[in-house]
């Protein structure tokens, strides 16, 4: 049972943000250089009227379900699954080397296009979405003593923008400074 427990919680909160919480860090604000992945399906909202409640959340859960595995390959994290979009997370020197943030845009893009019939023949629709990848410094706390929300805040540079709906692979993001 407990066993069961600890892999739900690693699942849910990853295993890094476990031990963070564990060992005390964000118990004060840490200041951390995070590149930070935005993403979410285009027109939720409107696709949501037209499917109803029950098939938009399942809608949902696969997108996210097949996005999620591309992040985690590529050293990244989930930071925060909110509504039909997350907030993922990785290290600075991990997102830059090698490129793992535009390798994991690459995948998410072949994997959603891989599914889209099986979308259209469970949903009558294919998601189309857009990422948002920003980098830079941040400060990390917890929110409270009673929640293990974290709060973020800091200056960040855009490192791409891209809508993926009609995106060619990540070559084409664009890096700012």
């Amino acid at each position: 049972m407990v066993g069961i427990l600890m892999i739900r919680v690693v699942h849910f909160i990853g295993l890094g943000t476990l031990f963070h919480l564990m060992v005390g860090t964000y118990h004060r604000p840490v200041g951390e250089r995070k590149v930070l992945l935005f993403l979410d399906i285009n027109g939720s909202t409107e696709l949501a009227e037209k499917l109803g409640a029950l098939k938009m959340r399942s809608l949902v859960r696969k997108f996210l379900s097949d996005v999620t595995q591309p992040i985690i390959d590529r050293r990244g994290e989930i930071y925060l699954y909110k509504g039909d979009g997350l907030i993922a997370m990785w290290d600075w020197t991990a997102a830059i080397e090698d490129d793992a943030v535009l390798h994991a845009v690459d995948a998410m893009l072949v994997r959603v296009a891989g599914e889209r019939d099986t979308y259209r023949q469970l949903f009558g629709v294919a998601p189309d979405f857009r990422i948002g990848i920003h980098g830079g410094d941040r400060r990390a706390s917890k929110a409270s003593r009673r929640q293990s929300r974290f709060l973020s805040s800091g200056r960040v540079r855009v490192v791409g923008r891209e809508k993926a709906s009609n995106a060619a692979p990540s070559a084409r993001l664009r890096r700012g400074q």
